[in-house]
């Protein structure tokens, strides 16, 4: 017994400790996912991974987390082209099925934040339904980098399911971006309204042969966001021939979510706001957000972050210029 006591048991314990010691780094990497070089998921407004939130009232999404105060009133900028800024905005609904009343004021309401961003929050609009709009206009270019509308018709809805959504959009941006691969391999030289039809004629068909109609849906917002809205008034614009197929904005924009799809790393889904938002990153850590309404099988809107069109808080602010 004795025996037992003092040599027997101190042994067993020794030899617990070293399997301890030995099996430990494989039991901690069983129980700790291995994260390295692995794309992390984007850290939205401050938030640690949105992804781990209870609820969405704490969520702000690019690129309104860098509005943080009010604006400036459009109306104490004196530039000319804002007359055009109405019909301009009236365009991009009508890509959403949103076509608003002629005599509808937008610029009434628009504020500029920092002299960098033009936004509208939340306004109250008549299409054919009731609907609410936000916007955020690049100062500069006035491409969007926020567009967001929704009916106050019916309800939203999320994907029932946020794994099958994922999939039919990533196979809409394959397709989409392969058949730019496609054309631009190909040397062929085409006008922007030829190049336009063809893009659209080819994905639409290919998006048809898989059957899935969110997978169309995707493949019809790339479309009309980067192929046919028309092209916006700028800053500088001194005459009508700025809205000209010369002036490259249009190529632009389709450069602009060419790149988006093509470096984009990482997407994951959030449910916000009775919608499914998913947010694509890329290995800047630029996020970029797209609205998808499950009810009516829609891409109701998209956010970039500002910092891709060079918005940053140390950013040399636009003079105001008094009417």
């Amino acid at each position: 017994m004795r025996f037992f006591r003092t040599v027997f048991i101190p042994l067993l314990l020794c030899g617990a400790i070293l399997a301890v010691g030995f099996f430990s780094p494989a039991l901690f990497s069983a129980l700790v996912s291995d994260r390295k070089n692995q794309a992390e998921r984007v850290a939205i407004a401050g938030k640690e991974s949105p992804l781990y939130l209870e609820g969405d009232t704490e969520l702000t999404l690019p690129p309104w987390d860098v509005i943080g105060g009010p604006g400036t009133p459009l109306s104490a900028y004196s530039d000319d082209v804002w007359s055009s800024l109405n019909s301009y905005v009236a365009a991009l609904l009508e890509l959403f099925d949103c076509a608003p009343a002629r005599s509808e004021d937008f610029t009434g309401s628009m504020y500029v934040y920092d002299d960098r961003l033009l936004y509208l929050r939340d306004y109250p609009f008549q299409s054919a339904d009731r609907c609410t709009l936000d916007l955020v206009l690049d100062y500069e270019s006035m491409l969007p980098i926020y567009f967001h509308v929704r009916s106050l018709a019916h309800d939203t809805a999320p994907a029932d399911s946020p794994d099958a959504l994922l999939t039919s959009f990533r196979r809409a941006a394959d397709i989409w971006t392969g058949t730019l691969t496609r054309y631009y391999a190909s040397g062929s030289v085409l006008t922007w309204d030829v190049f336009r039809d063809q893009i659209a004629q080819d994905t639409y068909t290919d998006a048809y042969a898989h059957e899935d109609a969110v997978t169309l849906a995707f493949i019809q917002f790339f479309n009309a966001v980067a192929l046919q809205f028309d092209v916006p008034p700028t800053a500088d614009s001194e005459d009508s021939e700025n809205n000209s197929e010369d002036s490259g904005n249009m190529w632009y924009s389709l450069g602009l979510w060419e790149s988006i799809l093509i470096s984009m790393q990482d997407c994951y889904t959030l449910t916000y706001d009775s919608e499914t938002v998913l947010v694509l990153t890329d290995s800047s850590n630029f996020p970029c957000t797209l609205y998808y309404d499950a009810d009516q099988n829609q891409v109701t809107g998209f956010g970039i972050d500002a910092a891709r069109f060079g918005y940053t808080a140390e950013a040399t602010p636009r003079p105001i210029e008094t009417p």
